[in-house]
């Protein structure tokens, strides 16, 4: 055990060196932890900077099998959610960080590293002394910048220069526009999110949205409330559930959330679809199908309070239609799955699939559940059927 720890510390330290000496992209390396975080498992968790501005950071985590030097490496970059930390993927409805997304992914044997969203956690009023214009500068552009980086430390630690790539909803967004921009860089790819619609409807919502971000850009304002308004209202919903809403005083805090977030178009500006709903409502439209509430509130804790506007615009003009980060999809040859979907994102997945003309292209959508179809807030067993058995049998398929 000790000489494997004093292993992987120095591999660290060489991949620090690497960043410092070798990356083309000036990042700094400003912290480092370790973690045994569940048996037979051991986290390594990097924070990153670019340039002077404190905001401009992210992190990187790896989390890999104490016996990995006895197995083949077999790594999978792992994309985190649009504006979500690192602690998005560790979730688990059953309170053991061993049943979490990445740890499942992890002890089936594959060196996991997820990459962070640029985000901006603090205060808002911390913008009146801090430079949050450096938020202009975020978007998938960057990302794609950032998840290359990621993919160069993971060659360099594992010797395997394609690994897989993916994410869910915006983290597998992200994840395509990688794989648009350096399509050789990547053996596989999945995604529980789609980038583009050839839906008019869908194309024409995607549009307004893309032109009101740009002309906010244009005006100056750089990033806003990353939930619009709603923060405060979920806020509401988890410490105070039943008592009347302010915004509505004939229903509880807690059923004004779940009608907002299981109404279609409820989401406003955040909905990628005319018909867009967050979540899929119970029978009883008072409760969430296929989320845990308890999940959904503590995954909010992970989001950003702040996003950038041009983040944002990437995400909605690319529905509507503009190729900047998938024009080049149909060069890609590795094996690409669309799974979960929802309601809410299998039309674009569908459409998005259609872009990979040479690829080996699987679509395993489920419009029945209504929503997002983030299936690693659920609960564990369901996930497991769901999530983890089909995408674990797929990603063997790619190192088989």
């Amino acid at each position: 055990m000790r000489n494997l720890f004093c292993a992987l510390c120095l591999t660290l330290l060489s991949i620090a060196g690497y960043a410092h000496n070798e990356s083309p992209v000036p990042y700094r390396l400003v912290d480092l932890t370790i973690q045994y975080q569940a048996p037979a498992l051991i986290t390594f968790e990097s924070r990153w900077q670019e340039g002077d501005n404190p905001l401009n950071q992210f992190r990187i985590k790896r989390i890999t099998h104490l016996n990995h030097q006895t197995h083949t490496l077999k790594p999978l970059l792992l994309v985190a959610p649009f504006n979500a930390t690192l602690e998005h993927y560790a979730l688990s409805s059953t309170g053991r960080y061993q049943d979490s997304f990445e740890a499942t992914l992890a002890l089936a044997g594959f060196d996991v590293w997820v990459v962070e969203d640029r985000i901006f956690t603090g205060d808002p009023s911390d913008c009146n002394w801090l430079d949050c214009s450096i938020m202009g500068t975020w978007g998938l552009q960057l990302r794609g910048r950032d998840i290359e980086f990621t993919r160069q430390l993971i060659q360099h630690a594992t010797h395997v220069a394609n690994p897989v790539i993916g994410g869910t909803t915006g983290g597998g967004m992200a994840a395509i526009a990688s794989v648009n921009a350096n399509n050789t860089h990547y053996r596989a790819l999945f995604s529980t999110g789609g980038l583009y619609s050839s839906d008019d409807l869908i194309r024409q919502h995607n549009q307004v949205a893309c032109d009101s971000f740009h002309d906010q850009i244009d005006t100056g304002n750089l990033y806003r409330d990353s939930l619009g308004g709603l923060d405060v209202l979920i806020a509401a919903a988890r410490d105070f559930p039943d008592s009347p809403s302010a915004a509505d005083p004939s229903v509880s805090n807690y059923q004004f959330v779940v009608n907002i977030l299981t109404s279609s178009g409820g989401m406003g500006f955040l909905a990628f679809t005319p018909t867009y709903r967050f979540a899929a409502p119970t029978a009883t439209l008072d409760d969430y199908q296929y989320m845990k509430a308890d999940m959904f509130f503590k995954d909010t804790e992970y989001f950003g309070t702040l996003v950038s506007n041009n983040h944002f615009a990437n995400l909605n003009c690319s529905v509507a239609g503009d190729r900047t980060f998938t024009g080049n999809l149909n060069k890609f040859t590795g094996d690409v799955l669309f799974l979960g979907g929802g309601e809410s994102q299998a039309p674009l997945e569908i459409d998005t699939a259609s872009l990979f003309e040479h690829a080996s292209v699987q679509v395993i959508v489920d419009p029945a559940d209504g929503g997002e179809a983030d299936n690693y807030l659920v609960n564990y067993s369901l996930r497991q059927e769901v999530l983890d058995q089909p995408l674990i049998n797929w990603l063997q398929q790619q190192y088989d």
